[in-house]
C-alpha cells in the first residue's frame, strides 16, 4: 500500500489568485485550478477530473483565504469560465 504524506505548499494568505481552465476537446477535455502564489515563479496547477471538482476545489480555497484572511479581502478566485482549445 501506498502512503501519501501531506505536503506543505503555502499559507493561506499567501495566494494571490484562483483561476480554474478547462482545455481540449471532447472526451480530451482536461479542467485545471491555477494558483498564484506570492513569492513563486509560476502558479501552482492541479489538474481535476470534471469542471465542477475544479469548481469545489477554487471555492474551498477562496473559502479558507476569507477565513484567514477576513472578509475585507476581495475573492482571490476569478470566476472566468476560460476554456483553451488544446492544439
Amino acid at each position: 500500500m501506498v502512503m501519501f504524506q501531506p505536503m506543505f505548499i503555502a499559507d493561506f494568505d499567501q495566494v494571490q489568485s484562483i483561476l480554474t481552465l478547462s482545455a481540449g476537446v471532447g472526451t480530451e477535455v482536461k479542467h485545471q485550478v491555477q494558483i498564484r502564489i506570492a513569492g513563486a515563479l509560476e502558479p501552482l496547477t492541479i489538474t481535476c477530473p470534471s469542471a465542477d471538482l475544479s469548481a469545489h476545489l477554487a471555492s474551498l480555497i477562496n473559502g479558507y483565504c476569507h477565513l484567514i484572511n477576513g472578509d475585507s479581502r476581495p475573492d482571490v478566485w476569478k470566476r472566468t469560465g476560460v476554456k483553451l482549445k488544446l492544439v
